[in-house]
């Protein structure tokens, strides 16, 4: 009998570390947990699920859950609110994460600290660095 591989998505949100999240059912089922609208951001041979939403439920005090900057250093995508992680294969289906995903999704993860401008609170965020 052949072991199954574990396989997961990874849960960005403002002002937490990523957390993995096993995967035992569809990834949209998953999807459907979190979000009632959502879209995908195709970034790095990753998909990044986020409420279609969330630019419209930012306030000053709000950290991003990811940015996305350039080699530079210069943001060109910022992601407020929940953020799953997963992947997709040659024909657009939907995938989770497996153990070596896991570990490039890590390297390009980068915690950070963010001071708000109103309340002046230090909070983690997380950057996507190429």
């Amino acid at each position: 009998m052949s072991q199954t591989e574990e396989k997961y998505t990874v849960l960005l949100s403002e002002g937490n570390i990523p957390q993995r999240i096993p995967v035992f059912e569809t990834p949209g089922k998953v999807l459907a947990r979190y979000f009632d609208r959502f879209d995908v951001v195709h970034q790095h041979g990753f998909d990044f699920w986020v409420h279609d939403e969330f630019l419209f439920h930012v306030t000053d005090d709000s950290v991003p859950s990811v940015i996305f900057e350039d080699e530079n250093g210069e943001a060109y995508d910022i992601l407020f609110g929940n953020v799953l992680v997963f992947k997709s294969n040659e024909e657009g289906e939907t995938l989770p994460l497996d153990g070596n995903d896991l570990e490039r999704l890590a390297d390009l993860l980068k915690p950070i600290r963010i001071t708000h401008r109103v309340t002046r609170e230090r909070k983690t965020g997380t950057v996507v660095r190429p």
